[in-house]
């Protein structure tokens, strides 16, 4: 079984598919409009589905400005957010996203948003923390792998120009 999350992005780079035979995968939870500042007691009921994949579809977060120090916020509140932390805490599933225009921290933003690789960075560290959270230590460590490839210059997440990303189960 395969499952996608991607972006649009007018680069023609990309990297290799990540294999994680080790997971069964079984159910997938996905959502996406979070506003971090509210009270968000489903993710109890959503942990209690024991989902293998955790899949944010899109404006995992919702901010109160344009700004990327709002964006910034937003994301760490949300990995705040006790019932958020309680499901990755409690469960093994694993995190992964597509980007939307809120998750740029601007309503209708896309390519034409201003400082948009650091926005798209900000929310692929995002979902890097949300795994590390995780108590799925595949993909900590993949996630963490990747991260320092990138930083030694490799094709990882932190350089491929938009989120796009594919992920094969056993």
């Amino acid at each position: 079984i395969t499952a996608m999350s991607s972006s649009s992005s007018s680069s023609s780079s990309s990297s290799e598919d990540t294999n994680q035979p080790s997971i069964t995968l079984s159910r997938v939870a996905f959502g996406s409009c979070s506003k971090p500042w509210k009270p968000q007691p489903l993710w109890n009921a959503i942990k209690k589905e024991n989902a293998s994949v955790w899949m944010w579809t899109g404006d995992a977060v919702y901010t109160n400005d344009s700004s990327m120090g709002s964006l910034l916020a937003a994301f760490s509140m949300q990995l705040a957010n006790e019932n958020y932390t309680d499901f990755l805490d409690s469960s093994k599933v694993m995190v992964i996203g597509g980007i939307d225009d809120h998750d740029y921290g601007v309503n209708d933003a896309g390519k034409e948003v201003s400082c948009r690789s650091c926005r798209i960075c900000a929310y692929k560290r995002f979902i890097t923390e949300s795994n590390r959270n995780s108590k799925h230590p595949r993909q900590r460590e993949q996630d963490e792998d990747e991260e320092k490839e990138a930083k030694q210059g490799g094709d990882g997440r932190f350089v491929r120009d938009g989120l796009y990303s594919s992920h094969e189960f056993g």
